[in-house]
């Protein structure tokens, strides 16, 4: 398994633990009936499977996946980025490849072999990350994400907005390879089940995201990108609109919308 940025701080907040209560190498590795040369190469190298530090972190009765935010508490983590922050990304397409690099940890050597960015520009680039608030790193490289796991990008903000432009080229596939998967449907609820339902679409979506630093051991070959779009709303295609006598839901609807429809009732 490849060294990695956050793992190395996951291993320092083990170390952390088992030093608090008291918990030597030889005790934790009776408890997970492996050789104590095992967990003292374990954290000599700060490298495990994933299967094995869940199983560290299960003995230790802590969460895995929480480690990967709290080790080391030594600045805030945020939950979304400022509209200013955001533009900024927009605007820079190597600023904003970088961040996607990050949320996705990736080590800073596979920055360098697989971003068309030099040493100097990738080290100018994550540092301006790191001001902004989005990292923490080190003088070797090495970062921690100081995103909360609940971290959002601003609802109507520029990086919504400018994945929005680009609907029609992430639509414009089969999706018909392994893992792809693409559903559209149309029901009537009421809205205590759309917020319900909601809540659903949201914890799964916090599954996939929990996921990332689990595997972030793992090499970028093993690990390909995935987009996933979520998007529910009060709404019928034009050209079916036209045909019904009934409104929409006008308490549902968003001003844009609300519009929108007068607009199109005038152009009627």
């Amino acid at each position: 398994m490849k060294a990695h940025m956050s793992r190395l701080y996951i291993f320092d907040a083990l170390r952390s633990h088992l030093k608090t209560r008291g918990i030597s190498y030889s005790e934790l590795a009776f408890g997970l009936n492996v050789a104590e040369g095992t967990i003292k190469r374990i954290f000599t190298k700060n490298d495990c499977s994933t299967e094995r530090l869940d199983e560290i972190a299960q003995y230790l009765d802590i969460h895995l996946v929480d480690l990967f935010q709290k080790a080391p508490p030594s600045k805030h983590l945020i939950d979304q980025l400022s509209y200013e922050c955001e533009e900024q990304l927009a605007r820079n397409k190597k600023l904003l490849m970088l961040a996607i690099c990050v949320m996705d940890f990736w080590p800073f050597k596979d920055m360098l072999k697989h971003l068309t960015v030099g040493r100097d520009e990738c080290i100018a680039l994550l540092k301006e990350l790191e001001r902004m608030g989005f990292i923490e790193m080190n003088e070797k490289y090495n970062y921690r994400l100081l995103l909360t796991r609940n971290f959002s990008w601003l609802r109507n903000g520029p990086i919504t907005q400018l994945v929005k432009s680009m609907s029609q080229d992430y639509f414009d596939h089969p999706f018909d390879a392994p893992g792809d998967f693409l559903k559209i449907v149309h029901v009537r609820v009421s809205p205590y089940v759309r917020n319900v339902l909601k809540g659903k679409f949201e914890e799964v979506l916090q599954h996939y995201i929990d996921q990332v630093a689990l595997d972030a051991h793992l090499p970028l070959d093993e690990r390909p990108p995935l987009s996933i779009c979520v998007a529910v709303r009060s709404w019928v295609p034009d050209f079916l609109h036209e045909l019904m006598q009934m409104d929409v839901d006008e308490d549902n609807i968003s001003p844009h919308e609300a519009l929108t429809r007068i607009s199109r009732k005038k152009r009627s």
